[in-house]
């Protein structure tokens, strides 16, 4: 690839997003890709890269705010480059089609600003000891239990569809 590193970035609240985009980074970097794995919040600059990777945990049926905001700030520099989304959400953690389209809902607000080359849906880990009360008071009532429900394989098989597009891309010369 390009001399330009690959972007990975991430909002997250309990740290599951952040892991799954440090397993997506290291898949790239052991195709030889550079890769550079940041909060969002992080990042300010969006002309160095040749791809960016966002992900966000879902709150409320969709990204965090400040993924949201995100795009919604540099979505002219986004538009300039491949763009992958992934979420990462407990309602994946029952996976059927269903809950995939629902997946796919959660990232309407962004996608209306900058449509992604591919998305990742992937179920998340619920630690509520991680959680203020109002929120582990909600998520048991609605009946979310603790657990890791994240599908490493399926990380892993996403990371290489991006990586394989991204070959594509380039030698299409996006």
């Amino acid at each position: 690839m390009t001399d330009k590193p690959i972007l990975i970035a991430y909002a997250t609240r309990t740290g599951t997003t952040r892991e799954i985009a440090e397993a997506l980074g290291a898949g790239m970097a052991r195709r030889g890709a550079q890769v550079e794995v940041k909060r969002m919040e992080d990042v300010d600059d969006l002309g160095r890269y040749v791809a960016a990777i966002l992900g966000s945990a879902v709150r409320e049926e969709m990204w965090l705010p400040e993924a949201i905001e995100f795009v919604r700030r540099h979505q002219e520099e986004l538009r300039k480059i491949p763009v992958f989304y992934y979420l990462v959400s407990m309602t994946l953690a029952n996976d059927t089609p269903q809950r995939a389209q629902e997946g796919l809902g959660y990232l309407r607000p962004v996608r209306a600003l900058v449509e992604p080359v591919d998305i990742g849906l992937f179920a998340g880990a619920l630690d509520k000891g991680k959680l203020s009360p109002v929120i582990r008071l909600m998520l048991t009532k609605k009946g979310f239990p603790e657990g890791d429900w994240r599908d490493w394989d399926a990380v892993r098989a996403w990371g290489e569809r991006v990586w394989q597009l991204l070959r594509q891309e380039e030698m299409s010369g996006f």
